[in-house]
């Protein structure tokens, strides 16, 4: 650790001293590359110490402007002004290779997502995609159709959603990029378990998949692993879920971590109402008392210990919760914007087969209308003249 602090010290001090020569620039733009993946908020610290004014050729200021918004993504800051990735695209649109040019589109629509602009969001990503074709990295490939994945499920569309986690699961493999692998298993499960689009085989292939990479699977990850087994396990096979309640308390995840709303509707599937109402005090604990599923668990718990009018005032804020929630999400058209897209493709193929149509047409009737006068001028023995 300390030798690494030396190192960006070093780096600092070489780049606030020295003049920023165009081989200067590449040199500190190379090293931040380089240590990206591992050590994201050591590569943002080199990056913030350039001057994007004292960078002078096109080329390294989109390179400086595309590394340092993923610096800021992986670093989990959500930036919300796309003044450095438009430097990014407006370059990488026209030059650089598909690698390049998939990354600056994929990042500028990060930008928008950040800022809730979907529609803009979704259209990058499609650009991004145009790239995919030609580009060699699969990791930045299964990035693209995880972030694809992500805002179809923000704006309630989970079928795409779990197609796209689909294709970017087996990027992530293509590359051997185990833990985004496990992630998008985990991101299908919870799409398919929280979803119309219930399929038994597919979430149990899922969950079997998870189990097997069980030690590359995170603190999250093993708590969703939890959840969905408790919600999909049938209420009338007590046994099996008493047993799985007991494992998920008595696993290496520390009690911050384990949903107590979960357990708090295992218990009540099985009629536990008290053991329910205990769990959810110990959710109440944790201070997050702004999920529309708390209100409604609770309000059933008062429902069965029969009184209704605290159960009703709870249901009406859960409702008013859900309602707001979906009312923002869904007022975007974002959800048809791939539809459109592939639409738009088509009416274009269309209209030049019109124009082409149309032009065949006039030039068929200006023959016929010169041969007409010709005839009418000559006669059939100057029309024949004429072959």
């Amino acid at each position: 650790m300390f030798k690494k602090l030396i190192i960006i010290i070093s780096l600092i001090l070489f780049c606030t001293s020295c003049s920023k020569s165009d081989k200067t620039i590449v040199s500190v733009l190379n090293t931040a590359e380089s240590c990206m993946e591992q050590h994201p908020d050591s590569s943002l610290i080199i990056l913030n110490s350039i001057n994007l004014n004292e960078i002078s050729t096109k080329a390294n200021k989109a390179r400086y402007a595309l590394l340092k918004s993923i610096a800021l993504d992986k670093n989990y800051i959500d930036v919300t002004d796309d003044s450095l990735t438009s430097i990014a695209v407006a370059y990488y649109g026209k030059h650089g290779d598909a690698d390049e040019r998939l990354k600056a589109y994929l990042y500028n629509g990060r930008v928008y997502e950040n800022a809730k602009d979907y529609e803009r969001a979704m259209s990058n990503y499609l650009y991004a995609e145009k790239s995919v074709e030609s580009c060699k990295n699969n990791n930045i490939i299964g990035r693209l159709y995880s972030s694809k994945s992500v805002l179809y499920n923000t704006i309630f569309d989970p079928q795409p959603a779990i197609e796209q986690a689909r294709l970017a699961s087996s990027y992530f493999m293509k590359e051997g990029d185990t833990a985004r692998f496990v992630n998008q298993l985990s991101n299908m499960a919870v799409i398919m378990n929280n979803s119309s689009l219930f399929d038994s085989v597919s979430l149990v292939e899922y969950t079997r998949r998870m189990e097997e990479y069980w030690y590359r699977l995170t603190p999250s990850q093993k708590d969703t692993y939890f959840l969905i087994q408790l919600e999909q396990t049938p209420k009338i096979d007590t046994t099996a879920i008493i047993s799985l309640i007991n494992r998920y308390l008595s696993s290496d995840l520390d009690e911050a971590t384990i949903s107590w709303l979960s357990v708090a509707d295992a218990y009540f599937k099985i009629g536990d109402y008290n053991e329910s109402y205990n769990a959810i005090k110990k959710h109440r604990l944790k201070g997050d008392n702004t999920d529309a599923t708390f209100y409604a668990q609770l309000s059933n718990i008062y429902n069965k210990k029969g009184d209704y009018k605290k159960a009703y005032d709870l249901l009406l804020k859960k409702d008013s919760l859900l309602y707001g929630r979906y009312y923002r999400a869904t007022k975007t058209d974002t959800k048809f914007l791939e539809e459109r897209y592939a639409s738009k493709m088509r009416d274009i193929k269309q209209k030049h087969m019109i124009i082409f149509l149309v032009m065949g047409i006039i030039i068929i009737a200006l023959a016929l209308f010169l041969l007409r006068k010709h005839y009418l001028a000559n006669g059939l023995k100057g029309l024949l003249s004429l072959f």
